[in-house]
C-alpha cells in the first residue's frame, strides 16, 4: 500500500497529538501513539518515495519520479529492495541528463542490489550494458547481458534483452 508522504506526515502527527494527550491525561496508552508515530517515521526512511517515484517511472513521468527522488535524504537508510530500486531510477534519471558517467554507478549499485522481480532484473543489467558500452567497458557489457539473459522475465524483457544484445555486439 502507497501512502503518499502528505498522508505519512498527517498520521504521523495524529498519533503524536493522540499519544501526547494520552500521555497528559495519565494514560500509558499514550505511549502506543507516540510509538505509532515513530513507526510512520521509521517507513518512511526505509521506503521514501521509492514506489511514488517507480509508479511515476512506469508512467515515464520523468519531472515527477525526479520530484520523488528528490525526497530521498538519505538513500542509505532505505530497505535493500527500495534502495536497489532507489539506484535505478537515479541511474535512469542522470542518463536521461546525460550524465552517463555517474548513471553507470547507479546502474551497477541497482545490478548488485535486490530487485525481486524477473523483469526488473533484466531491464536494470540492460541499463547497465548501455552504460557501459558507452564507456566501452566490454566487459561489463558482456556481463550485464549475461546477467540480462539469466534473468528471464516475460516475453517483452526477452525481446528487449536480444535487442540490447545485438544492438550493443554481444548476441
Amino acid at each position: 500500500m502507497l501512502i503518499s508522504p502528505l498522508a505519512r506526515l498527517l498520521l504521523a502527527a495524529l498519533a503524536l497529538a493522540l499519544g501526547a494527550w494520552l500521555l497528559a491525561e495519565g494514560s500509558p496508552f499514550g505511549w502506543a501513539g507516540v510509538a505509532a508515530c515513530g513507526l510512520f517515521v521509521w517507513g518512511w526512511l526505509r521506503t521514501g518515495a521509492v514506489p511514488l517515484a517507480f509508479r511515476a517511472f512506469q508512467r515515464r513521468d520523468l519531472p515527477a519520479m525526479r520530484r520523488w527522488l528528490a525526497q530521498i535524504v538519505f538513500p542509505g537508510l532505505l530497505g535493500p529492495r527500495n534502495r536497489a530500486y532507489y539506484h535505478w531510477l537515479r541511474a535512469v534519471e542522470l542518463a536521461a541528463r546525460g550524465e552517463r558517467g555517474r548513471a553507470r554507478v547507479h546502474a551497477e549499485r541497482a545490478a548488485a542490489g535486490r530487485v525481486p522481480s524477473a523483469n526488473d532484473r533484466a531491464l536494470v543489467h540492460c541499463l547497465a550494458a548501455e552504460l557501459a558500452a558507452g564507456e566501452g567497458d566490454a566487459e561489463a557489457v558482456a556481463r550485464h547481458l549475461a546477467a540480462a539473459r539469466e534473468a528471464g522475465g516475460d516475453e517483452a524483457v526477452r525481446r528487449l534483452v536480444a535487442r540490447t544484445a545485438a544492438r550493443l555486439g554481444g548476441a
